[in-house]
């Protein structure tokens, strides 16, 4: 204690306190450096928040959507007409009594549309030929499922439409390519495809086993859009479950004129049957090695972590792989409104966490509280399924959740955020001893509960001090009175100085919240302390 006495006299003694200001964490959560050699703009910790370029905000919460559902949601299929027509279709239940909902519309659910499936874990797309619009879906085990915008079809060898040459309820993958469907064939090297702009017709069969050393079975099959020396055009990608990324350029698979390899690729075991998502122009895929644009295969046949969207954070998805690698649930959902990438990772039966990414600035965060089994975007809100209900998310500022083992009790619940910055040696490298931080916030409402403190030398316990924050009084509709009243949705700047204690080298600032109706966004803060000299 002497020691630290003796610290504290040289630096109080004749000291002249200094400012420092450190932008909000808007570089995002990093598990990749060492916590002493972060980027002052990162974050040790960071849940249930969004990192925008400018500011860091508390994520938007959840709703419930369509309820009483049997089982957990697997499953939630968009279908897109061309005329503007939008539905949403939910599958859940065990087998032989796994059912398809109708949940384009919020409240109870409905009777089942489709009924006596045996899995719920379908793949999906919505495809368009000269007669009409269609969602199709397979799974690997119940024949293939086709909706029409009124009536829905079992698609076997005699259905009408039909597929001939291959047992239908083998396809557990649908893609389309220069307007053909490609199923692939569950457990194998096959893919097989219709002609051109049908739905039905005699299926032919694309045999990859020959091209991969590695073994395995085809995993998944995408359309990607690059530039490959001869112009931009589509090519078919293959990957297989062992990471070989076979891709091909042409229209007609029969006609050696017309298809051909372009090459072969490796990059790490694709994660589950949901494992790539068109972005733009790219496609991304979780691998074992994490989430990775496709193009980086391109450039080399070695794809390193450095190439990962998750280079940041590769060790928490490293350790989520490791973990939960073999729960079906994993996938990848772009949300384009927010210039968003979420990452579902599947922790166990109607438990999960997100992964969450800036499509703009590549800053991620965590999300928990969400157990979602299954992600939809439509028409610029998304959706997510989990235990016996459809939710709405990303909307209002709480979350309504089970409150039970059984679905149908819900609470509405805080949102809890917690954000650790970066350690800063404030661009000082003596010991300091603070005196007060001043983190720059705008909040709607009074009612966000704040906890804020200062973390010295690599403490990461969470703080004790209460932050009190203001804003803007809103008026109450058809009570407040007309044109006196301040109405919702305005943000009050709150810039108050609070007390901080701590003698280190290195200062990072913890906040906590906690909120059922309020935003909260943070911009910076400001440091205020003294310097020992010579230290």
């Amino acid at each position: 204690m002497a020691g630290l006495r003796q610290a504290q006299q040289r630096v109080t003694r004749g000291r002249t306190a200094q400012t420092r200001s450190i932008p909000a964490p808007v570089g995002g959560w990093n598990v990749r450096d060492s916590i002493a050699d972060m980027d002052d703009k990162d974050a040790v910790i960071l849940n249930n928040m969004f990192c925008l370029p400018d500011t860091v905000i508390n994520r938007k919460g959840s709703t419930q959507w369509v309820t009483g559902i049997t089982g957990t949601v697997e499953t939630i299929a968009s279908y897109q007409k061309q005329d503007g027509t939008e539905k949403l279709f939910a599958s859940s239940g065990t087998s032989p009594n796994v059912e398809i909902y109708d949940v384009t519309s919020a409240g109870a659910v409905g009777a089942a549309v489709v009924s006596g499936k045996s899995s719920d874990q379908w793949q999906y797309l919505n495809f368009a030929t000269p007669g009409g619009q269609y969602l199709y879906m397979v799974n690997g085990v119940d024949s293939p499922m086709l909706y029409d915008g009124a009536t829905w079809t079992a698609i076997t060898g005699v259905s009408v439409p039909a597929i001939t040459g291959v047992t239908t309820s083998t396809f557990i993958h649908i893609n389309t390519f220069k307007q053909r469907l490609f199923f692939i064939e569950a457990n194998s090297m096959s893919a097989w495809y219709l002609p051109v702009q049908s739905i039905g017709g005699a299926a032919s069969e694309l045999d990859f086993s020959s091209f991969c050393k590695r073994g395995g079975y085809l995993m998944a099959m995408f359309t990607w859009t690059f530039d490959a020396g001869y112009g931009m055009d589509d090519h078919a990608v293959f990957v297989t479950s062992e990471g070989e990324v076979l891709v091909y350029r042409g229209t007609d698979p029969a006609s050696v004129a017309t298809w051909g390899l372009v090459g072969i690729y490796t990059i790490g075991r694709p994660i589950g049957r949901r494992c790539g998502k068109t972005m733009g122009k790219d496609i991304l895929i979780i691998c074992q090695d994490g989430v990775f644009p496709l193009s980086q295969a391109i450039v080399t046949s070695l794809v390193t972590n450095k190439a990962a969207i998750t280079d940041k954070i590769q060790a928490a998805v490293s350790e989520a792989v490791t973990s939960y690698r073999a729960n079906f649930g994993w996938e990848i959902l772009i949300f384009p409104l927010e210039d968003m990438v979420i990452v579902n990772i599947p922790i166990g039966t109607n438990l999960s966490s997100q992964y969450v990414m800036n499509a703009i600035t590549g800053s991620w965060t965590s999300w928990t509280n969400l157990n979602a089994s299954c992600w939809v975007e439509q028409n610029g809100e998304i959706y997510f399924g989990g235990l016996g209900t459809v939710w709405k998310a990303w909307i209002g500022t709480s979350d309504d959740i089970n409150t039970a083992a059984a679905p149908g009790t819900y609470a509405t619940s805080d949102i809890q955020f917690e954000a650790l910055q970066a350690f800063s040696y404030l661009g000082i490298h003596n010991l300091k001893a603070m005196k007060e931080c001043r983190p720059v916030v705008a909040v709607d409402s009074p009612s966000i509960g704040l906890l804020a403190d200062v973390n010295v030398d690599y403490d990461t316990s969470p703080p004790t001090g209460v932050f009190s924050v203001s804003s803007i009084s809103s008026g109450i509709y058809d009570t407040s009175l007309y044109d006196q009243a301040v109405y919702g949705g305005s943000f009050t700047i709150n810039k108050n100085w609070l007390n901080a204690s701590g003698l280190g080298y290195a200062i990072a600032m913890h906040i906590i919240g906690s909120s059922q109706i309020g935003q909260f966004r943070w911009a910076s803060t400001d440091y205020l302390f003294q310097v020992a000299s010579g230290r």
